[in-house]
């Protein structure tokens, strides 16, 4: 009994009993064949030294000391502990974006990019649904005819939260309300 795979038919090819694909990488085989794929060689090298550097610099930089700065008038968000299950996972992406060592630079050459060539200051809350690049659609939690923006900037660095300015114009609870429960706590 032989362990070869029958032949075919004359001018059919043959198969080994394994495998039906060749032995060599698709890369390899002559340009003629079915399966020849030609490697990206100089476009593939590009992207290989652009993928080198974008992970390696802030590698290189934590190992010559460089440390991510604390700018935003708040902690960095600690690593997630691996025992809080799925919201390990969440609470990656949170940490990893605030220990980037370069980050407070590139956040600053943002601000003033917007601000140098756009005249404008750059988008704050890029998580919600946006109509353009300037324009804000209404915040879920206001009415409809009032758009604000999540931060108002005022003149010298001052900045405003938008919902102090939403509930202002439209009050909660009615003036003669509060000043009645005023009263309640101040007899209380």
């Amino acid at each position: 009994m032989s362990t070869e795979a029958p032949k075919r038919e004359a001018g059919a090819r043959t198969f080994s009993s394994r495998t039906d694909l060749p032995a060599i990488h698709e890369a390899w085989l002559p340009r003629e064949h079915s399966l020849h794929r030609p490697r990206h060689g100089g476009r593939q090298l590009v992207s290989l030294i652009c993928a080198a550097v974008f992970f390696a610099t802030p590698l290189v930089a934590l190992t010559l000391g460089v440390r991510p700065a604390e700018f935003e008038n708040r902690r960095l968000i600690p690593f997630p502990s691996p025992g809080a299950g799925w919201d390990f996972l969440t609470g990656l992406d949170p940490w990893a974006s605030d220990h980037l060592v370069f980050r407070d630079a590139a956040v600053h050459a943002a601000d003033g990019i917007s601000r140098g060539l756009f005249g404008e200051p750059p988008p704050f809350d890029q998580h919600s649904p946006r109509t353009g690049p300037i324009g804000v659609n209404p915040r879920p939690e206001t009415p409809v005819d009032i758009a604000v923006p999540p931060v108002i900037e005022g003149k010298e660095g001052w900045m405003y939260l938008g919902d102090d300015v939403v509930t202002r114009c439209r009050p909660a609870n009615s003036l003669d309300f509060v000043i009645g429960q005023l009263r309640r706590l101040r007899d209380g």
